[in-house]
């Protein structure tokens, strides 16, 4: 990935780790790999979500937060989220464009 698109990848996971920072119980673990075609990157945490199969909607234009999943869900291919009594796992795809 060149340009644009990694820079939209870099903020998609600085976005993520951010949220695991300050929801997910201060720290997470972060993997990246090759899938195919793809960059998958997955982000586990301590956090529990209430609706994770619920997909991220546009944010309040009146509230100061709550855009950094909605952006992620908006640079990626596919945002999915799990949670169980060990943590939340949120994985992203990202796919190459044409150049």
């Amino acid at each position: 990935m060149e340009g644009s698109q990694a820079a939209d990848v870099a903020l998609a996971v600085s976005e993520l780790a951010t949220n695991s920072l300050q929801h997910g119980g201060g720290m997470g673990r972060l993997s990246f790999w090759n899938d195919g075609d793809a960059l998958v990157c997955e982000l586990r945490d301590h956090g529990w979500l209430e609706e994770p199969d619920a997909q991220p909607e546009p944010p309040d234009p009146t509230v100061r937060t709550g855009r950094g999943l909605w952006l992620v869900a908006l640079l990626s291919d596919e945002l999915v989220r799990q949670t169980s009594s060990e943590g939340t796992r949120t994985r992203v795809t990202f796919r190459p464009t044409a150049g």
